[in-house]
């Protein structure tokens, strides 16, 4: 395969990728698919002016838990951040840390 091959097939899974949402009472998970690759995220209700949260695997946790390089994690988690708010809490704001993304409430 050429690198223009592989150039669109990377493209292709990140047209194709979407997140499905879990919830189990209080609790849940935001599952991230791209391609034949997934990341479950578990998803858990905040309190005070935190709605709820997604626990993050850390950089140094990354690569191994999750089975992407540490390069696209930034790229991921602001993706993940973006469409949950968008579908599951227009109301609030988010804000990535390095272990979870927390949805807080305006």
């Amino acid at each position: 395969m050429n690198i223009l091959g592989i150039m669109s097939f990377k493209t292709l899974k990140k047209v194709f990728r979407h997140l499905e949402f879990v919830t189990q009472g209080r609790e849940g998970a935001v599952i991230y698919h791209e391609g034949l690759k997934q990341i479950r995220f578990y998803m858990g209700m905040g309190g005070n002016n935190v709605s709820f949260y997604l626990s993050v695997p850390s950089r140094a946790e990354w690569k191994s838990e999750t089975g992407f390089s540490l390069n696209s994690r930034d790229e991921i988690l602001a993706y993940v951040a973006e469409e949950t708010r968008k579908m599951q809490a227009p109301y609030c704001t988010y804000q990535i840390n390095e272990t979870d993304i927390l949805f807080i409430r305006n």
